[in-house]
């Protein structure tokens, strides 16, 4: 079975680095490159140190374990803005995510070939799914699979042709 957990918002710390980056982008001073194209953009490469140095210190983002999320976060949000737009500074999606992929579980059933449940991720079908859903965002849903006890071997199972050797190998 798999469930497909949907997040209908960013934790407060990526709310307040998405508002933030939108506000930088307002005033001109979000550089919309990606990252490898700030190594020969001097003035990309300063506005986004000056950026992440505004980030770093500001309240509700400065604690250890936001604080180091911080940085990959907004380079990731910088990266996505630069190929899709501005779009991807918002903090909410435009289209109802969970009416969408429930309107297509049975199309996921039929490819993943298991049953698919559609859930928030704040409401767990099962405790141990826990750190699946924790990776849902807005707009990338979580997967988490269980594969039941005692029911077997999953579709295609078996040994490989050779005796589970790889062709031409010893």
């Amino acid at each position: 079975a798999a469930t497909v957990y949907v997040a209908k918002g960013f934790p407060a710390w990526k709310v307040q680095v998405l508002s933030m980056l939108r506000d930088f982008n307002a005033e001109g001073k979000l550089p919309l490159v990606k990252q490898e194209d700030m190594k020969n953009d001097e003035t990309a490469k300063q506005q986004w140190k000056e950026i992440m140095m505004q980030l770093m210190k500001a309240p509700g983002l400065t604690e250890k374990a936001i604080a180091k999320q911080v940085g990959p976060f907004a380079a990731h949000v910088r990266d996505e803005a630069a190929l899709i737009g501005v779009s991807a500074l918002d903090a909410s999606l435009s289209f109802d995510e969970m009416a969408l992929l429930r309107e297509h579980s049975s199309y996921l059933s039929d490819k993943l070939r298991v049953p698919v449940a559609v859930a928030l991720n704040t409401e767990l079908a099962s405790p141990d799914h826990k750190g699946s859903a924790e990776l849902a965002q807005p707009g990338k849903p979580a997967l988490h699979f269980q594969i039941d006890k005692g029911s077997g071997k999953a579709p295609g199972g078996g040994k490989a042709p050779g005796g589970g050797k790889a062709p031409g190998g010893g």
